[in-house]
């Protein structure tokens, strides 16, 4: 037990306390408390020391606490929080990713944007593609498409849209009609889903969930009226023509996606000249599919075999007694089917044209049919040569012009070689009879010059004549001599002399 306990403790009900008890605790309690001041006194001396030390630094903390506040007051006032976000990772050529960017105090707290003037900006660039603003956002677009600013709106908002490179002259509604194409539903499989969905969830162009997307699209090309689809694919291939060219080898058994980088800046003002620094900065990235190659490539041109059975039922309609009738009448029918077309749908328009001109064949068939195919032929030929050039050259339409010279000048040169054959086998017949009568009557008076000579005084006849008459009478002096019996001198002397 305690000193207090042991000295002055054991007391029972009705024991009084003496004054010697009371002095006693009295002087026991008092030292306690003076032992227990000694020990803490003893104790507090070194800490003193320590608490002065404390207090020097704590009034240092203060200045550095004070300066920290300054600084997180800068920065809250500086500087923003921005957090981006796409409207998907995925999406395909003729739809636009919608990139948003979310703009919040330095500590995420909303900001004050209840006056327009003071509502910062986002710099938006991008690698790939080109940026416009969203419907409804203050915004300025930068050179070539690749940047666009846009200020927030009233709830700390700025709102932007990635599209392809070869859209960019398309507007706002023409970029819708060409995203409600993508977004029509195709049978796949037991279920229905939209063409750009079945695009991106094909593993191969060649898969066969995304062959029916690419014979909707083709049906879409080929509709009639104000054609979007048709001038939004048309404008690809102006633009690329090398990507669907078969001779540069470049394969289609894999999609081409474009993996996108997008950076933004948020800064305070729209002041060019403003020397505000960016507030806030961040990135993100989607991917874009392109699958129109891909189509042209392996489902516009595969099978022709439909237009090409159409032609061979008209051709041999076409074909007159005349060849330049003939040519002109199938040249007239191939630019009406082409003629609004659009220029992948004019090319392949004629591709199936020539295959047709060659295989046709026609009953009771002119004699100029096979110089007619190739006149055809060739006219065809150079129409699906100079298409694209006519695509990018100002004002030179979509006519027919180039084939139609090549083939009225083939038809031109076959009439033309016809007639200079027939021509020419008439001088060469005139010219024949001409020479003949010229040869006979040479002949003819050649044969009287000959015959003059032979008759002339001195000429051969006379001479043998004259010699002829001489050995007569040669012959008949011998005959008398024999008669005569002459002798054997005279006979010698005869043959001697003519001899």
């Amino acid at each position: 037990m305690g000193a207090l306990v042991n000295g002055f403790g054991g007391k029972i009900s009705g024991e009084l306390i003496r004054a010697s008890d009371w002095n006693g605790m009295l002087a026991a309690v008092e030292a306690l408390v003076a032992g227990v001041q000694a020990a803490i006194e003893a104790r507090l001396e070194p800490l003193e020391d320590t608490v002065e030390d404390l207090g020097t630094r704590v009034t240092t903390l203060e200045g550095s606490i004070t300066d920290l506040t300054n600084v997180a007051a800068t920065l809250r006032a500086h500087y923003r929080r921005m957090n981006l976000t796409a409207s998907s990772p995925r999406f395909v050529l003729g739809q636009r990713g919608e990139i948003t960017a979310n703009v919040t105090s330095f500590d995420g707290t909303a900001l004050d944007l209840t006056n327009p003037a003071t509502r910062p900006w986002v710099d938006f660039v991008t690698v790939w593609g080109t940026l416009v603003a969203a419907p409804g956002f203050v915004s300025r677009s930068g050179t070539g498409g690749r940047t666009v600013a846009v200020q927030v709106n009233a709830s700390g908002q700025a709102k932007v849209l990635l599209q392809a490179d070869h859209a960019a002259e398309f507007s706002e509604a023409e970029h819708g009609q060409m995203e409600s194409a993508l977004a029509t539903r195709v049978p796949i499989g037991n279920q229905e889903m939209s063409i750009g969905e079945a695009i991106l969830a094909g593993a191969t162009p060649a898969s066969s969930n995304v062959q029916p997307a690419f014979r909707a699209m083709t049906r879409a090309y080929t509709a009639g009226g104000n054609n979007i689809t048709q001038r939004y694919l048309d404008t690809y291939y102006v633009r690329s023509p090398a990507r669907v060219a078969p001779q540069l080898g470049l394969g289609t058994t894999t999609w081409t996606d474009y993996l996108v980088t997008v950076f933004a800046f948020v800064k305070p003002d729209g002041d060019p000249v403003s020397p505000d620094g960016a507030m806030a900065i961040g990135s993100i990235q989607v991917t874009f599919r392109d699958w129109v190659r891909h189509w042209i490539v392996d489902d516009f041109f595969v099978d022709l075999s439909g237009l090409v059975t159409e032609y061979r039922g008209i051709l041999p309609g076409l074909i007159h007694t005349d060849m330049r009738v003939s040519v002109d009448g199938v040249m007239d029918e191939i630019d009406r089917r082409v003629r609004g077309g659009g220029i992948l749908g004019g090319q392949r328009e004629l591709a199936a044209a020539n295959d047709a001109v060659r295989s046709t064949r026609v009953q009771n068939a002119p004699d100029f049919f096979d110089d007619a195919i190739e006149a055809l032929s060739g006219g065809i030929a150079v129409q699906r040569a100079v298409t694209f050039g006519e695509a990018v050259t100002p004002r030179a339409g979509t006519s027919a012009q180039s084939g139609r010279a090549v083939s009225g000048s083939t038809v031109k040169a076959t009439g033309e070689a016809a007639r200079v054959g027939i021509q020419l086998t008439k001088q060469f017949q005139t010219a024949l009879g001409d020479a003949s009568k010229n040869l006979r009557d040479q002949v003819k008076a050649d044969q009287q010059v000959f015959r003059a000579d032979l008759l002339r005084d001195d000429g051969p006849i006379v001479s043998v004549q004259k010699e002829a008459r001489d050995v007569r009478g040669a012959l008949e002096t011998v005959n008398r001599a024999l008669v005569g019996k002459a002798d054997l001198q005279f006979v010698t002397d005869f043959v001697r002399r003519t001899g």
